[in-house]
């Protein structure tokens, strides 16, 4: 019976233990990138900083999308950057929190579209106060076909993917960051024979982004009207989630250019697909 009690009394503790040291976890101090905490998706994670003081986190992409964060800070204004691991100098995305009156406190929730990767989170004070922070992010994945990083892109000919008919391929634009802007992307098609073939595109995910359509030979030639016997192809989130196009194509290899209108900064994203047809 002793032994019994003495178990159950151990366990208790072992549990009381745990929770405190994962409590401690999401407080640990991360003054510098070399000790910041990987951040979970989902988790809220809060702690204190000083005047002049930051904390560091860090996150992972496997395939580029949308981070989402929620940062809040109870008694101070405080600021949030974000840098990739292959740029510590120049953030892809810099912000603050403003005062709610509503709430009674300092807030701010963004939508940051990057490339795959991984990436320093940074919040700072500025203030003459300790902030009391907390910060929730959460990731929504393009689930590209091609996986893009901050060094590796295919927005030019020399690093254009093929792509197959009848196959439906994934990708992802956006042009509203500081640095490394994604907004092209180039697929490669092999043609044995010359043929007719129709391009569908359609938006998964969009703040409302337009998306043009090229034909570009293999000396690197807009051929899109001699092609399709239109300048322009395009897909208008706001108006419609699919577009089709259709060119009579001579044997050979062409391009598909694939790009965001980066003038509309204020539509900064698009997840889609493109599939081709032959007739």
């Amino acid at each position: 019976m002793k032994k019994s009690h003495y178990l159950k009394s151990m366990f208790a503790i072992v549990l009381v233990i745990a929770f405190v040291l994962n409590v401690s976890l999401l407080n640990v101090k991360a003054d510098t990138i070399s000790d910041a905490k990987t951040m979970a998706y989902g988790t809220n994670y809060s702690g204190k900083v000083a005047y002049n003081d930051q904390r560091f986190y860090k996150i992972t992409l496997s395939k580029s999308g949308l981070i989402t964060y929620n940062l809040t800070s109870k008694n101070t204004w405080i600021q949030i950057k974000i840098y990739s691991k292959y740029d510590l100098n120049n953030p892809v995305h810099e912000s603050s929190t403003s005062y709610n009156s509503n709430l009674g406190y300092y807030v701010k929730k963004n939508t940051v579209p990057l490339l795959a990767g991984v990436y320093y989170v940074k919040i700072i004070n500025v203030k003459s106060t300790t902030a009391n922070f907390s910060i929730k992010s959460t990731y929504a994945s393009s689930k590209e076909s091609y996986t893009e990083t901050f060094k590796t892109h295919y927005d030019v000919i020399d690093t254009a993917k093929t792509i197959a008919a009848n196959k439906t391929y994934k990708g992802m634009l956006y042009d509203k960051t500081v640095k490394n802007v994604d907004d092209v992307d180039m697929y490669k098609v092999n043609l044995k024979a010359a043929k007719t073939l129709k391009f569908t595109a359609k938006s998964i995910r969009s703040d409302g982004a337009v998306v043009y359509f090229r034909i570009i030979d293999k000396n690197g030639n807009d051929v899109t009207k001699s092609v399709t016997g239109k300048d322009t192809h395009r897909l208008i989130v706001e108006d419609s989630s699919t577009y089709s196009f259709s060119g009579k194509f001579k044997k050979g290899t062409y391009y598909i250019k694939v790009y965001k209108n980066s003038g509309m900064s204020y539509r900064t994203y698009i997840f889609y697909s493109l599939k081709y047809t032959s007739a």
